[in-house]
């Protein structure tokens, strides 16, 4: 995907990868053309990825992204996460974070 242009771009945007990357927010949408979400999903995914569903979840050292973990479910599908799965995406995440900043 990245080869084909997923590229989250470094510039002040206001689009759900922007506030993951630049903001460190988690982020989980069940339906990118959802009315409130629709403007926040960037054109280039929309044109790359046919996902209905996506998360985000940024690995932020010093407050600045080094990674991101990312899911989606095309476009007949919603991924379906509960509170439980989504805390153990965020302790997988937070693992992450704890062996980077050791091998440092």
């Amino acid at each position: 995907m990245i080869r084909r242009g997923f590229n989250v771009s470094l510039a002040a945007t206001r689009d759900a990868f922007y506030a993951a990357v630049h903001q460190g927010a988690d982020v989980f949408i069940e339906d990118v053309n959802g009315e409130k979400i629709r403007s926040h999903i960037p054109e280039w995914y929309r044109k790359l990825v046919p996902a209905r569903s996506l998360v985000l979840f940024p690995v932020m050292i010093a407050k600045k992204p080094v990674a991101l973990f990312y899911a989606d479910c095309d476009a007949g599908h919603r991924i379906e996460l509960g509170s439980a799965e989504l805390n153990l995406l965020k302790t997988l995440r937070n693992q992450a974070v704890l062996a980077i900043k050791q091998h440092s």
